[in-house]
């Protein structure tokens, strides 16, 4: 089973006033998912996908995936969400999934996952993390590509 790990493009700065939930990619943001589409979006047409509701993460996943394309949105994948709470709906899964999140949560999932430090697993903007195990669950998986759009 594999699971694929995506931050979002890069996004506009968080201005104190703003809402940080009210984010939009920059343009560079969409080239570099634009970047990722022309190599993996056959595999992500297949893949059950869930997206955080963030504006950013929503633009990442429309050019990820298409305008018409259906995925699920969720608050388990928001920056401020409970990594246990994620690691304990994992290993229900029975499929290939795509999750489509932000820092910090992207990198101490896959750490996690992965068995490693946090450290050795740096997600900046666009990277995508794709892990592979019989079962979703801490230690459980390997990463098998880390990848960097930039």
């Amino acid at each position: 089973m594999k699971l694929y790990i995506l931050r979002h493009g890069t996004a506009e700065r968080w201005i104190n006033d703003s809402m940080d939930f009210d984010r939009q990619l920059t343009e560079f943001g969409v080239a570099q998912i634009e970047q990722l589409v022309a190599q993996w979006r056959p595999q992500f047409s297949q893949l059950e996908t869930w997206v955080s509701p963030y504006q950013r993460t929503q633009q990442t996943a429309k050019v990820l995936l298409g305008t018409n394309a259906s995925y699920h949105t969720t608050r388990l994948i928001t920056p401020e969400a409970s990594l246990a709470s994620l690691l304990n709906l994992l290993p229900e899964q029975t499929q290939d999934l795509l999750l489509v999140s932000h820092q910090p949560l992207v990198s101490a999932l896959v750490a996690k996952l992965s068995g490693q430090s946090p450290y050795d697993c740096p997600m900046s903007p666009a990277s995508l993390a794709v892990l592979e195990g019989d079962v979703m669950a801490s230690g459980c998986m390997d990463l098998i590509a880390l990848n960097h759009f930039v």
